[in-house]
């Protein structure tokens, strides 16, 4: 209900509001006149940015803040002074800019974004938004309460509403698809060419929407494909990128590719965290879907079989244990396998009623890590399983 009475709240300040200010693009330094609607809607962000900036959900990690605001920075170097990032612990795949110049990068877009130039094409695309104040314009073509609300939400990415607002928010988009697909268009074309001037390969534009979008056609649930809810995944736009790209002059990639190499090591550092996030959501479809796609990206074969196992056993599908169990036990081949492999092996095999071999896993996994911080819990399966 928060976001609702803030929604409402917010309509009527900026109903009060003389005039809608300008709509054409933004400028390094631009602030809106008192008596307009753009003034109106940044008020309300600064306010919600100060508890947003607050967050759990906020990752504070200066190594990649760095590195992403020099993404920023290098797309578009008028105006990047006037952006504030915020890195957000959120396992789906999204970024997104609110009129006063917050942007949000969810750890999805990070887990999936296969390269920097795919990570740029999603910035890129924020950025044109903002440069070309899409937000005041989506707004001045939404007129009721209910297509407000679904602006509201996209336009600010649900700063200082947490994750359940925005979902809801992103759920009633559809209600403004109309209004926002010319917006959205011009912001894949103005980001591409961002992309292009930065020294980027365009052609990853349209690899990136290829992908996504086979990651929301392998999925069940509709609320696992967030991005979509209010990006569009017409097979057109991605034909559009993909044309586009060819367009663009050939030139050298070196740069790109040394580029590369510093986005792998900072996401190899950190990739695991990620998947475990994503698990959580019981998004599992899409969850083998990245699964299998960092295997194609040759991230550590344990680690992923490990991720697997834990998808089928969450899971519980009927075979789902048996996958589960022969996952963990190609992961516990290899050194590099996460350390809770044979814990969860024995959770397994209790499961399915295979008592010495749960004891026995659980006694592997404890004295392998003698110091686990859920030793304690691991005995008490093991004195449960002797005792029954």
């Amino acid at each position: 209900m928060r976001l609702g009475k803030a929604a409402v709240g917010l309509s009527l300040l900026v109903s009060a509001c003389a005039g809608t200010g300008p709509v054409g693009d933004v400028k390094p330094g631009d602030e809106p006149e008192l008596t307009t609607v753009e003034a109106g809607l940044r008020m309300k962000m600064d306010e919600a940015e100060r508890s947003f900036a607050a967050s759990a959900l906020i990752i504070k990690d200066p190594e990649l803040q760095d590195y992403l605001d020099g993404i920023v920075c290098r797309l578009a170097e008028k105006i990047c002074p006037d952006i504030r990032l915020y890195i957000v612990k959120i396992p789906y795949f999204n970024a997104s800019m609110a009129p006063n110049g917050v942007m949000q990068v969810w750890t999805g877009l990070l887990l999936r974004a296969e390269n920097e130039a795919q990570l740029a094409t999603v910035l890129a695309h924020e950025l044109a938004h903002y440069k070309k104040r899409h937000s005041i314009k989506m707004w001045n073509s939404t007129r009721n309460t209910t297509d407000f609300l679904a602006f509201f939400s996209i336009a600010t990415g649900g700063i200082g509403y947490g994750f359940v607002g925005l979902a809801a928010g992103l759920g009633a988009a559809g209600s403004i698809q109309a209004y926002s697909r010319d917006l959205e268009n011009e912001a894949d074309e103005i980001g591409q060419d961002y992309l292009y001037d930065a020294g980027y390969d365009p052609v990853e534009a349209g690899q990136l929407w290829e992908k996504i979008k086979g990651e929301a056609d392998a999925g069940d649930r509709e609320s696992t494909a967030i991005f979509f809810a209010s990006h569009p995944p017409a097979e057109d736009r991605i034909e559009n990128l993909k044309s586009r790209a060819e367009a663009y002059p050939a030139r050298p990639l070196q740069a790109q590719q040394r580029a590369d190499e510093k986005f792998r090591k900072l996401v190899d550092a950190r990739w695991q965290g990620w998947v475990e996030d994503l698990i959580d959501t019981g998004s599992y479809e899409e969850t083998l879907f990245v699964i299998d796609n960092l295997e194609k990206r040759e991230f550590s074969p344990a680690a992923l079989d490990f991720y697997r196992g834990d998808v089928y056993r969450r899971r519980s599908n009927e075979g789902d244990l048996d996958k589960a169990k022969e996952a963990y036990l190609t992961a516990a081949k290899s050194p590099e396998a996460p350390a809770k492999t044979y814990k969860n092996l024995g959770l397994v095999a209790k499961r399915q009623k295979e008592d010495g071999k749960a004891i026995e896993y659980f006694e592997i996994y404890l004295a392998r890590y003698p110091e686990a911080s859920d030793r304690f819990l691991v005995e008490s399966y093991i004195k449960q399983l002797r005792q029954s």
